[in-house]
C-alpha cells in the first residue's frame, strides 16, 4: 500500500496527510502516516513488478521480437527492442500500479522467497543463449535458453530447499 500525501496543512506544529481516496491510509499527527498494510518500499516494488501482467506480456513480447530481429541480424534495433518496452513497462507499473494485492497473493510469497539476485541472472543467462543462437541461427538454442529462463522461474517449486 503505497500512502502518498497529496496535501498537508500545518497547525500547531501538527501534521495532517490526506490521502488518495481507496488507499487505506488514515490521518495521523506529526509523527507521520499510518497505513493499513504498511508502505511498500522501492526494492518491494521492485520485486513485484516483475509478476504484473502488463510487465511480463511487455518481456515476453519483446523477447519475441527480439529474437527475430537478432535471427535477422538488425542488431541494433533488437537491443533497442530487447531494453525500451520492459523499462518503460517496469517504470509504469512502479509509478502508478498499486502492488500490494501481487505481494499478497501466492505468487507474490513465492516471488519473495525464491526470485533472488541468482534467478534473475540465470533469467538473463538464458535469454543471452538465446539471442546467441537467433543470431547465429543455432536453432537448437533458442528453446535451451528458454528452459535456462524457465528454470529461472520455477526453481522453488522444482527445489524448494535449495538456496541459490
Amino acid at each position: 500500500m503505497i500512502c502518498l500525501p497529496l496535501k498537508a496543512d500545518s497547525y500547531d506544529k501538527k501534521i495532517a496527510i490526506y490521502c488518495r481516496a481507496g488507499d487505506g491510509c488514515l490521518v495521523t499527527n506529526s509523527e507521520g502516516l499510518s497505513c493499513e498494510g504498511g508502505a511498500m518500499n522501492f526494492e518491494d516494488k521492485q520485486k513485484y513488478q516483475e509478476i504484473h501482467p502488463l510487465k511480463l506480456a511487455t518481456d515476453i513480447s519483446s523477447a519475441i521480437i527480439g529474437l527475430y530481429l537478432f535471427w535477422q541480424h538488425v542488431l541494433l534495433f533488437g537491443v533497442v527492442i530487447l531494453i525500451v518496452p520492459p523499462v518503460v513497462a517496469s517504470l509504469i507499473v512502479i509509478v502508478w500500479v498499486p502492488l500490494e494485492r501481487y505481494k499478497n497473493s501466492a505468487l507474490g510469497r513465492y516471488i519473495d522467497r525464491y526470485m533472488t539476485g541468482a534467478m534473475r541472472l540465470l533469467r538473463l543467462v538464458g535469454l543471452v543463449v538465446m539471442l546467441v543462437g537467433a543470431w547465429y541461427h543455432v536453432a537448437l538454442l533458442i528453446p535451451l535458453g528458454l528452459v535456462v529462463v524457465l528454470l529461472g522461474w520455477v526453481r522453488g517449486i522444482l527445489f524448494p530447499k535449495a538456496q541459490f
